[in-house]
């Protein structure tokens, strides 16, 4: 993938999107679930209301080629929520530029910063816009050939997890669509929004008025 890209998991069929789960012995596995989404009709859904003890649920996005952009941010929608227990829950976002034989991290959040919704007795589903954050990955290298792997660590404490909405440099809505004569690379961010809208174009300069209609 190169930039623009988003990932809502719309496809339900992971493997043909290019999300690669990692399934591993005794550790819960990252799936698609239509039962809530920040963007769309599907997200990824790891399991974790069962989980009582630490395990490692990985998955991995496809190969990105950000050869071309200047500080690369990628962004991701998060759902989280605790149960009563005893919470470690945490989240790293770690990138390979060697075809995975060696691993960085780039960035780590704790269950104090990416919950949305605390000591939930049942399973947790996020229900409105309210229960989902958007979090920002900064420190990705600009490289031809990068992989990201993301690594959720569970705990007694933690419940069920949702990512949704990947994406970098903008974000593109359900439906896009842009006049045959303007450049391909332009934007609207973020969307759907409830407040600033931005108009993005990396493209050469535009003449003529600028509509945003929803």
């Amino acid at each position: 993938l190169a930039p623009p890209f988003i990932k809502g998991f719309e496809n339900s069929d992971l493997v043909e999107s290019g999300v690669a789960p990692v399934r591993k012995k005794d550790a819960p596995t990252w799936k698609r679930t239509t039962d809530a989404a920040s963007f769309g009709e599907g997200a990824l859904f790891l399991n974790n209301y069962n989980i009582r003890s630490e395990r490692i649920a990985q998955f991995r996005l496809p190969r990105l080629d950000l050869s071309d952009m200047n500080n690369p941010t990628l962004k991701y929608d998060l759902a989280f929520a605790t149960n009563p227990g005893e919470v470690s829950d945490r989240l790293r976002v770690y990138y390979s530029t060697d075809c995975g034989q060696t691993w960085e991290e780039a960035a780590i959040n704790f269950h104090f910063n990416m919950t949305t919704k605390e000591q939930v007795d049942e399973a947790f589903y996020p229900e409105d816009d309210a229960e989902w954050l958007t979090k920002e990955v900064n420190n990705l290298p600009a490289k031809s050939d990068l992989l990201v792997r993301f690594d959720w660590q569970t705990s007694a404490g933690g419940n069920n997890a949702f990512i949704d909405n990947i994406r970098m440099n903008w974000t593109v809505g359900r439906e896009s669509a842009v006049s045959a004569n303007a450049e391909p690379d332009i934007g609207v961010y973020p969307n759907p929004t409830k407040g600033t809208i931005n108009l993005q174009n990396n493209g050469s300069s535009l003449e003529g008025p600028i509509q945003v209609i929803n």
